[in-house]
């Protein structure tokens, strides 16, 4: 099955090339799948990885409704106007990937609805 990522976790041919399948001091692919979300109370398996800068830029696991939360913070510090159809489109794209539908916050909901 495939999974698409973030950029943190690009897949690659050869992991052995970078650094023992180790991309950027992040976690391999293998290694993210035994993670859990590191969002406080959330526990669902983890999807992708963050960093911000508050937190020295540390990569932090995320399950995908997470991950589409983050992302819908940033649009909206960007004021990307067209930054809510590109994160329904890449909601739609990880549900397609996970194979089950997002339980997303119903403020993540609302601003991707543009309510």
């Amino acid at each position: 099955m495939s999974r698409r990522r973030t950029r943190d976790l690009p897949l690659k041919a050869d992991p052995a090339r970078f650094g023992g399948g180790r991309v950027r001091g992040g976690y391999t692919l293998e290694q993210i799948e035994r993670l859990l979300c590191a969002v406080a109370g959330c526990g669902r398996a983890a999807w992708a990885s963050w960093s911000a800068c508050y937190d020295r830029n540390a990569l932090r696991p995320v399950c995908p409704e997470h991950d589409v939360a983050l992302n819908v913070a940033a649009a909206q510090v960007t004021g990307d106007p067209e930054g809510p159809a590109k994160l329904r489109a890449y909601a739609a794209g990880l549900e397609q990937d996970c194979g089950r539908p997002l339980e997303l916050p119903p403020a993540t909901v609302a601003w991707l609805e543009g309510v």
